[in-house]
């Protein structure tokens, strides 16, 4: 009589009769007649106990290697105001330079920064820059990005006045075109641009993402 009883149990007291509840297809044992704790040594088994399987969710880390300060000075600037995408301003820029352990180029004239501020506050620049590089030949860097900072941070830049680099956010992706046979690793990578404001330049530390 008990043993029937328990038996009885073991097949019908859960609305999962079919398979457990919540387990796993592949920690299920196949074989009933063994009773329920072989199901349980199998679904044991299914649990990552190794710190291998514990890392395999760990967060990838982003590798860099330093190329060079770049360093740009604005010669003039056009505001074209309110439009329907933002408040658009044209820089000019046409002085500077791009040096680093990696890099030796300065800017040339004809640079230009269709800078957009947005509705959030912040505005995103949108550059065109041309430099000559250490052997003679041209580049071309395309970079955009955005800037953000308390409003009165932002108010300080647009008046010229000096702010702590930690004030504000500056990040920007850039591209590299030159045909020059030294530097012609620079078409096959994307850079990171950490910058920050001064009074008459904009500079970025340039990484390139490996």
């Amino acid at each position: 009589m008990n043993g029937s009883s328990s038996s009885g149990k073991s097949t019908s007291g859960s609305n999962c009769n079919r398979e457990p509840c919540g387990l796993p297809f592949a920690a299920i044992s196949r074989e009933r007649s063994r009773g329920t704790r072989d199901i349980a040594i199998v679904i044991r088994s299914a649990v990552p106990t190794t710190t291998q399987d514990a890392d395999v969710h760990l967060m990838p880390e982003l590798k860099s290697a330093y190329i060079g300060e770049l360093k740009i000075a604005v010669t003039g600037t056009y505001m074209l105001g309110d439009g329907p995408l933002g408040r658009r301003r044209i820089d000019l820029l046409g002085a500077g330079q791009f040096e680093g352990p990696r890099i030796k180029a300065k800017i040339l004239s004809g640079g230009v920064d269709l800078l957009l501020g947005g509705s959030d506050g912040a505005v995103r620049p949108d550059v065109r820059l041309p430099l000559e590089l250490d052997d003679g030949h041209p580049l071309l860097i395309i970079y955009r990005g955005v800037r953000h900072a308390p409003a009165e941070v932002m108010a300080r830049i647009a008046a010229g006045e000096r702010v702590p680099p930690e004030s504000h956010y500056l990040r920007t992706a850039l591209v590299f075109e030159t045909a020059s046979p030294k530097y012609e690793w620079l078409n096959r990578i994307v850079g990171i641009g950490v910058g920050r404001r001064e009074p008459e330049f904009a500079v970025y530390d340039v990484f390139e993402v490996l």
